[in-house]
């Protein structure tokens, strides 16, 4: 996509992976998340990720993000469960640490989620009927699975636009 790219490591204790010690209490106290990348000063930052239940993830790293002094942070996720934590985001969003989450509706999200302005919605049952009408008809699926010129194709439809 052409665009700077950072990540976050997970660096957990080795003397205690594989011994059964690793609890939720456990993560928190040896498992240190540190960004890797460039200077994000004054650049708005999404960060991707396969799903949010808690959000406990995802808020720290919006919070390392904004200590860099990142202008915005947006998160996607494709399932947002969010089996507890609402309110941690509710304050998070008040408080400009994230500023928008975009979630798949591929799985069940909670009622009151779908009411809070900071989460927006992603439909993708058009893609999935996709999907599987092409698989039914054997058609190739490259254009689906490889989404790259749609990807461009929106990132220069925003180009200037600075409320999402």
């Amino acid at each position: 996509m052409k665009v700077p790219l950072g990540l976050f490591y997970r660096r957990y204790d080795p003397r205690l992976i594989g011994k059964g010690k690793y609890t939720e209490q456990s993560i928190k106290q040896h498992a240190e998340k540190k960004f890797l990348g460039d200077n994000i000063a004054g650049k708005d930052i999404l960060i991707i990720d396969d799903m949010i239940d808690t959000g406990k993830t995802i808020l720290e790293c919006a919070n390392q993000l904004k200590q860099q002094k990142a202008k915005r942070v947006f998160a996607a996720v494709s399932f947002a469960q969010f089996s507890k934590g609402i309110n941690s985001f509710d304050s998070a969003y008040k408080d400009g640490t994230l500023t928008k989450i975009f979630a798949t509706n591929l799985a069940y999200r909670p009622p009151e989620l779908l009411e809070r302005e900071w989460f927006c919605d992603v439909n993708l049952a058009k893609y999935i009927a996709l999907l599987i009408d092409g698989y039914n008809h054997d058609a190739p699926l490259s254009s689906l699975i490889n989404p790259s010129k749609r990807i461009h194709e929106l990132l220069n439809n925003y180009k200037g636009v600075s409320n999402v």
